[in-house]
């Protein structure tokens, strides 16, 4: 027996409506099983699902409201081998060699869209900078990410010579264990 997803927001779908979308991906009222659930409990149920199932969505911003998202739930989807179909815009992403496209089709357009927004914001710079206006801190602004003082770095250089782990000392001071690993790293041991 075949299972056949309908996300909640499809509830409200006649009966008329669900039976030709059934028909239409040729699934036999008798051999299968239709269940109602979100995409978040879906993925986090991890229940074993048939092959040839497949997930009714209303649009395809119900599966992310991003591209990187979509993509991911995209992944997931049809890595257990389940089908989806995107009802309202009619996008049908099946398991195999068409689907693994779209995602790699997806995966270069988020790229794209990093490599046009760091374009445009190297632009807005340079013009700012051509047009005589000040770009970056100003003059004075000390940099908001907070730096250790003196003592907490002879405590970090006895707590190290004693021994103590770097998480502990991390906790006690009140930082990473990466911050830790880089102080040890640039200022080595006194």
């Amino acid at each position: 027996m075949k299972k056949v997803y309908f996300d909640n927001g499809l509830k409200k779908l006649s009966l008329e409506e669900k039976n030709n979308l059934l028909k239409k991906y040729n699934f036999q009222q008798d051999d299968i099983q239709i269940c109602y659930t979100d995409k978040r409990r879906f993925l986090s149920s991890g229940q074993k699902r048939g092959e040839g199932s497949i997930f009714f969505v209303s649009n395809v911003f119900d599966l992310g409201s991003s591209l990187e998202e979509i993509k991911s739930v995209l992944k997931a989807f049809t890595k257990q081998g389940l089908n989806i179909v995107c009802v309202t815009e009619g996008y049908e992403f099946f398991e195999g060699e068409k689907s693994e496209t779209l995602i790699k089709g997806m995966e270069i357009a988020i790229d794209i869209k990093k490599m046009c927004h760091s374009f445009v914001i190297k632009n807005t710079i340079q013009k700012k900078r051509e047009n005589g206006e000040k770009v970056g801190r100003h003059i004075g602004s000390k940099n908001k990410k907070p730096s250790l003082c003196e003592v907490h770095k002879d405590f970090i250089f006895q707590s190290l010579k004693n021994g103590v782990s770097k998480s502990q000392i991390a906790k006690t001071v009140g930082v990473t264990s990466r911050t830790i690993f880089n102080f040890e790293r640039q200022n080595g041991s006194r």
